[in-house]
């Protein structure tokens, strides 16, 4: 199923993975770039699936230095590496 903070909710209802889970994998690991926290948290999985699957979101607050890592990652992702 993958880590449990960046589980689809598609994974939770027990349906197929798809691009669309990738998606929100990469929406949860942004969220966290930018906030600096994971975007669903709980000390117990099954609320944290709960949450997920509710879309109980937790506010963001943008950190000064997530502008600068998340261009970071972008330009490493959607440019590419010169090595």
């Amino acid at each position: 199923m993958g880590t449990a903070q960046y589980v689809s909710p598609e994974l939770l209802s027990e349906k197929s993975a798809s691009r669309s889970s990738d998606l929100w994998a990469l929406g949860c690991i942004i969220y966290q770039m930018v906030s600096g926290l994971p975007p669903f948290r709980s000390r117990w999985e099954l609320v944290l699936y709960k949450k997920m699957f509710l879309l109980l979101l937790i506010p963001c607050c943008v950190l000064s230095y997530s502008v600068t890592c998340c261009k970071s990652f972008f330009t490493l992702v959607l440019v590419g590496v010169n090595i």
